[in-house]
């Protein structure tokens, strides 16, 4: 979105692997170190030793903007805009770590970080409005400009794939494909699709492709092999989701992994991209992701997640085809980037910069 929006970017922060790329989409990286999933004390180690250690190439350079898209890289991003003139810093906030709800010291610690270093930030851009609803409003009293830049398909890389009306390439008929796809990190939805496949063969099958997080699944290819119907085929590239997702009927959008926190609040990648091709969201009623499918008048939505089974044993292909068709009646904006959102976000980022107001 930057990108075709106009803006030159400098990507700096940590990696989560051992190779250090020059490059990603041909913008240039600082790296500042490696980090590990669930390592906490480690990250803050990271961030406490590059606090007072600036990046050499933080010189090299003339920045307008810093976007700081974790609370890491904002506490950085504060040390950092002093060094370069007090430039604005931007806070992007896709995901409310569990800790920032709890009632311990830690918790409180971070909250009261988070809160002063919000309160010098210009613009709070976040991927789902119940962020702003169940925390940074009435936890952590923002008063800020807030974007909402919600996780769309993106039109460019898409681009001569979409159509106005969505096509299904899968068979209409059983068994009926589920396809979940992307961070796989909800050991109750593993569980429950399991035990799905096995208790109805010929009705159900599941397709499972991402990258399974090592907190919640230690062994994940253990755990799902031999499973009948069910397959997990690892990760994948952008550039395979059409293939994926239009093999499939339905899309898993449903997550326990932070219940009644994040998991209820955030609005997943997984129910864009499959819309974008066709594939009817699952998804929880009362979370924020079924609000959103329940406002666009699509998907299936449930109370309980062993539902799943009733809803696919009634399944018809005059009923599947009343719910595909609902989604290809979804306005094309609502579920892909425009080239004027990106062109409209970087504008009001350079107002930032030049101090002049942003339209909410």
């Amino acid at each position: 979105m930057l990108r075709v929006g106009g803006a030159i970017i400098t990507l700096c922060g940590f990696r989560r692997v051992n190779i250090i790329d020059v490059s990603v989409e041909g913008c240039e990286i600082i790296d500042i170190g490696r980090s590990f999933d669930s390592r906490l004390v480690h990250r803050i180690w990271l961030v406490f030793s590059n606090f007072f250690s600036v990046p050499k190439e933080i010189y090299d350079q003339r920045f307008d903007i810093i976007i700081a898209r974790n609370l890491e890289m904002l506490v950085l991003s504060q040390k950092w805009r002093r060094e370069l003139g007090g430039i604005p810093v931007v806070y992007e906030c896709l995901d409310i770590h569990r800790l920032m709800f709890g009632s311990g010291t830690v918790s409180v610690a971070l909250r009261l970080c988070e809160r002063r270093l919000i309160a010098r930030c210009k613009m709070l851009v976040l991927s789902s409005p119940a962020f702003f609803r169940n925390y940074f409003a009435p936890i952590q009293n923002v008063n800020l400009p807030v974007r909402l830049v919600e996780n769309k398909v993106f039109f460019e890389i898409f681009w001569g794939k979409l159509s106005s009306s969505s096509v299904l390439s899968a068979s209409d008929q059983r068994p009926w494909r589920i396809g979940w796809f992307g961070m796989i990190r909800c050991m109750r939805s593993i569980e429950f699709l399991i035990h799905l496949v096995s208790s109805n063969p010929g009705l159900v099958e599941v397709v499972i492709a991402g990258r399974p997080t090592k907190a919640v699944f230690q062994n994940f290819s253990d755990l799902v092999a031999g499973v009948p119907g069910l397959k997990f085929i690892g990760e994948y590239e952008v550039k395979d989701l059409p293939r994926l997702y239009e093999s499939v009927h339905f899309t898993w959008a449903i997550d326990f992994f932070e219940e009644g926190q994040n998991s209820a609040f955030l609005l997943p990648n997984r129910i864009y991209e499959g819309m974008a091709f066709g594939s009817v969201p699952i998804a929880l009623d009362d979370v924020e992701t079924g609000h959103w499918l329940r406002a666009h008048g699509a998907g299936i939505l449930i109370g309980r997640i062993d539902e799943v089974e009733n809803v696919l044993k009634e399944m018809t292909r005059e009923l599947f085809e009343a719910h595909a068709d609902a989604i290809s009646r979804i306005a094309r904006k609502d579920i892909v980037t425009t080239e004027e959102e990106c062109i409209r976000f970087v504008q009001d980022l350079k107002c930032l910069s030049s101090g002049g107001m942003v339209l909410e």
